[in-house]
Protein backbone atom coordinates (compact mmCIF):
# COMPACT_ATOMS: atom_id res chain seq x y z
CA UNK A 1 0.00 0.00 0.00
CA UNK A 2 1.26 3.38 -1.15
CA UNK A 3 1.45 6.13 1.92
CA UNK A 4 0.00 9.43 0.04
CA UNK A 5 1.29 12.57 1.49
CA UNK A 6 -1.15 14.64 -0.64
CA UNK A 7 -3.96 14.60 1.20
CA UNK A 8 -1.62 15.70 4.63
CA UNK A 9 -1.77 12.04 6.37
CA UNK A 10 0.48 8.77 5.88
CA UNK A 11 -1.11 5.60 6.53
CA UNK A 12 0.37 2.78 8.47
CA UNK A 13 -0.55 -1.00 8.24
CA UNK A 14 -2.78 -2.53 10.80
CA UNK A 15 -1.15 -3.48 13.92
CA UNK A 16 -0.62 -2.50 17.09
CA UNK A 17 1.92 0.20 18.44
CA UNK A 18 2.84 -0.71 22.04
CA UNK A 19 2.08 -4.86 23.86
CA UNK A 20 -0.86 -5.06 26.33
CA UNK A 21 0.33 -4.56 29.47
CA UNK A 22 -0.70 -7.83 30.98
CA UNK A 23 -1.94 -11.45 29.76
CA UNK A 24 -5.71 -11.10 30.10
CA UNK A 25 -5.72 -7.51 28.02
CA UNK A 26 -6.15 -7.47 24.79
CA UNK A 27 -5.29 -4.52 22.67
CA UNK A 28 -8.51 -2.54 20.69
CA UNK A 29 -7.73 -1.35 17.26
CA UNK A 30 -10.25 0.64 15.40
CA UNK A 31 -9.47 1.93 11.71
CA UNK A 32 -8.49 5.57 12.12
CA UNK A 33 -10.42 6.82 8.57
CA UNK A 34 -13.80 5.22 9.36
CA UNK A 35 -13.75 3.99 13.21
CA UNK A 36 -14.74 0.28 12.30
CA UNK A 37 -13.26 -1.94 15.25
CA UNK A 38 -10.44 -4.20 13.70
CA UNK A 39 -9.66 -5.94 17.00
CA UNK A 40 -12.13 -6.47 19.77
CA UNK A 41 -10.35 -5.78 23.27
CA UNK A 42 -10.64 -4.29 26.27
CA UNK A 43 -7.02 -2.53 26.27
CA UNK A 44 -5.38 0.41 24.89
CA UNK A 45 -6.94 1.40 22.07
CA UNK A 46 -4.75 1.62 18.69
CA UNK A 47 -5.66 3.29 15.13
CA UNK A 48 -4.92 0.89 12.07
CA UNK A 49 -7.09 1.01 8.43
CA UNK A 50 -9.39 -1.30 7.04
CA UNK A 51 -9.28 -3.14 3.76
CA UNK A 52 -12.20 -0.74 2.36
CA UNK A 53 -10.50 2.56 3.51
CA UNK A 54 -7.23 1.34 2.09
CA UNK A 55 -8.50 0.49 -1.28
CA UNK A 56 -10.23 3.62 -1.49
CA UNK A 57 -6.95 5.53 -0.34
CA UNK A 58 -4.93 3.63 -2.94
CA UNK A 59 -7.12 4.68 -5.65
CA UNK A 60 -6.71 8.39 -4.71
CA UNK A 61 -3.35 8.15 -4.43
CA UNK A 62 -2.54 6.25 -7.85
CA UNK A 63 -4.77 9.50 -9.51
CA UNK A 64 -2.50 12.04 -7.06
CA UNK A 65 0.50 11.07 -6.32
CA UNK A 66 3.22 11.08 -9.19
CA UNK A 67 4.32 7.26 -9.95
CA UNK A 68 8.08 6.67 -8.26
CA UNK A 69 9.83 4.76 -11.25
Amino acid sequence: MKACHTYGRTVEVVGVDTPPKGPNETMRVVCAWCGRELRPGKGQLSHGICLPCAKALDSRCAEACPSVD
